[in-house]
């Protein structure tokens, strides 16, 4: 549904512009930017269309609507970064942890926690009625920063255990790191908390997201990833990369030496 008038520019008597305005229903807060790319592109097959109709001098006609079509292809690009820099942010995250806990396997359990807090802060925003805009985007970059604090704290104690055996491993984690990464989880909620009542849009936005990314991450720090470390996490020098880096050594060192035995 849509309403339909004419408006044109003469000089003299002769038209020198003639337009064709319709004021379309669409909302664009509302609209995302698949459908709203869609009905762009349906809008330009049309004008394409009629033009091959007209005379020459009409063809360079053009369709154009102020502050709409271009906000849907800001979108799409708001979006595409977004995607971008949560797994770039989350494959770094992986070869820093990789490097500095030097386990494959605890660093593979402490990303795919990272993961899983990120999915769920992602599913806060349609949740609170928000729309993928520039603020949105920017703070869902920041996600994966801020989450993977405490799931390192919990690793380094797990990896600094002198115990081999898991169950060991994870009471020596929880004794020499609960404390202060629940500590330090309360005073970040407790500074977003404020944040909340801002009237600037950027920090009320910002606390949010900070209000559920810690939440998440103490959610499963605590519980998802000091679990799986008690399930499944590596004992003795299983997943250590200086281990396996030193029995592939061994192992090539003997296989050259059976070559040259043969």
């Amino acid at each position: 549904m849509f309403i339909l008038y004419f408006v044109d520019v003469k000089v003299g008597n002769k038209i020198k512009s003639l337009s064709i305005e319709l004021i379309l229903t669409i909302n664009p807060l509302i609209t995302g930017f698949k459908d709203g790319i869609a009905l762009v592109e349906a809008w330009e097959d049309f004008m394409n269309e009629q033009k091959a109709t007209m005379p020459s001098s009409l063809q360079g006609g053009f369709q154009v609507a102020w502050n709409i079509w271009h906000w849907f292809y800001v979108q799409r690009v708001l979006y595409e970064n977004a995607i971008m820099g949560i797994s770039l942010g989350l494959i770094l995250t992986t070869i820093i942890l990789l490097v500095s806990i030097q386990n494959i396997i605890i660093s593979l359990l402490a990303s795919f926690t990272i993961s899983m807090v990120t999915i769920c802060v992602i599913g806060v925003i349609p949740l609170l009625g928000w729309k993928l805009g520039v603020l949105v985007s920017l703070n869902m970059c920041l996600v994966v920063g801020l989450s993977v604090d405490y799931v390192v704290h919990l690793a380094e104690g797990y990896t600094m255990s002198k115990h081999k055996d898991r169950k060991s491993r994870v009471q020596d984690s929880l004794e020499a790191m609960a404390t202060s990464v629940y500590s330090g989880a309360c005073t970040t909620l407790g500074a977003s908390v404020f944040m909340l009542f801002s009237q600037i849009i950027f920090f009320f936005q910002f606390g949010i997201f900070m209000f559920f990314t810690i939440g998440f991450s103490i959610l499963f720090s605590l519980g998802l990833f000091i679990t799986l470390m008690g399930t499944i996490g590596p004992e003795n020098d299983t997943g250590d990369i200086k281990a396996v880096f030193g029995k592939l050594r061994h192992f090539v060192k003997n296989r050259n030496t059976h070559c040259v035995e043969t």
